[in-house]
């Protein structure tokens, strides 16, 4: 690989980096709020358990859910939903 390629990947590498960055608008979590996934490892149960519990219990009106933007695994910033138990 010459130069001039490495110079292109390293910009396109930089300027990747640059649109992850939590200036382009990633959300603060409050404490509190938790995704699927967290929850699940928390309460020591598997996702699928956890996530028809919460749907449950969203449909009941005891919790709710709200979509942060969020950094993920892959450095790529996502919308995913949050949920906790109503206030």
């Amino acid at each position: 690989m010459d130069q001039s390629s490495r110079d292109t990947l390293n910009a396109l590498d930089a300027a990747l980096a640059d649109l992850n960055d939590s200036s382009i608008g990633l959300d603060d979590v409050p404490e509190g709020w938790m995704t699927c996934q967290q929850w699940s490892k928390a309460l020591n149960k598997s996702t699928c358990i956890t996530g028809r519990r919460i749907k449950a219990l969203i449909d009941q009106g005891i919790w709710e859910s709200k979509i942060f933007r969020i950094m993920t695994s892959g450095r790529k910033a996502y919308p995913v939903p949050h949920y906790r138990k109503k206030p």
